[in-house]
């Protein structure tokens, strides 16, 4: 009689046992994919900003050349009537087309960045789940390996104590993908007023130039009719 209900009481144990490793096996796994996610958001946020970084500082170099162009421009048309467009205007005004596809292919070159960050992610999302049903058959493994009560407990506080760690790790890399997201919804926010700055530079450029075009045009006019009238 003792004898059975000792063994009765050792199988319960052994249940029991068996049902915390599962859970801290499923408390593991869950902390291993939440860790590896976050890494890989991380990673792709923090190639995000160094190409909104790259941009902006592109446009705000863009953006000086377009201003002292302007300042240029608005120089020439005011000496315009006093004489014709100079060899170095006329440069000026042809070189428009080529600085307006050059912005098109950065920003294109940005869009083919983040994408490539996406398959990146991706790919490494595949890798992570290699990686993680291999950790948890090492785990069950050496659980199985392992024999005797105590055996069997260490083995559980072994695990419960690796999910802990990586709960913990899992938290202070939650904290740093807020700080990188709000790093980045402050880049996003610069780029667009740099833009919007790149747009009024390009629509005052196109003025300045339309304008330069028209008197040039004017004083070719006049010429030709003073040509003429001699």
């Amino acid at each position: 009689m003792l004898l059975t209900q000792r063994h009765r009481q050792l199988l319960q144990q052994e249940q029991l046992l068996i049902e915390k490793r599962i859970e801290s096996f499923q408390k593991t796994q869950a902390a291993l994919e939440d860790e590896q996610q976050h890494k890989l958001a991380q990673r792709a946020a923090l190639s995000l900003i160094s190409a909104i970084k790259e941009e902006e500082e592109a446009a705000a170099a863009r953006n000086a050349e377009r201003k002292q162009l302007i300042q240029t421009l608005r120089h020439e048309a005011l000496q315009a009537q006093q004489a014709p467009l100079t060899a170095a205007e006329q440069q000026l005004l042809q070189q428009l087309p080529q600085q307006l596809q050059q912005q098109q292919q950065l920003l294109q070159q940005l869009l083919l960045r983040v994408e490539e960050a996406a398959a990146a992610l991706s790919e490494a999302e595949e890798t992570i789940e290699v990686t993680l049903r291999r950790g948890v058959d090492r785990l069950e493994r050496e659980a199985r390996e392992e024999e005797g009560e105590d055996l069997g407990f260490r083995v559980y506080e072994r695990v419960d104590a690796e999910a802990a760690a990586l709960l913990k790790t899992r938290q202070q890399q939650e904290d740093a993908a807020a700080e990188i997201d709000t790093a980045i919804r402050a880049l996003e926010s610069q780029l667009s007023a740099a833009r919007e700055h790149q747009t009024a530079a390009e629509r005052k450029y196109q003025t300045a130039a339309a304008n330069i075009l028209q008197i040039n045009l004017l004083l070719q006019q006049k010429q030709t009719e003073a040509e003429a009238a001699m």
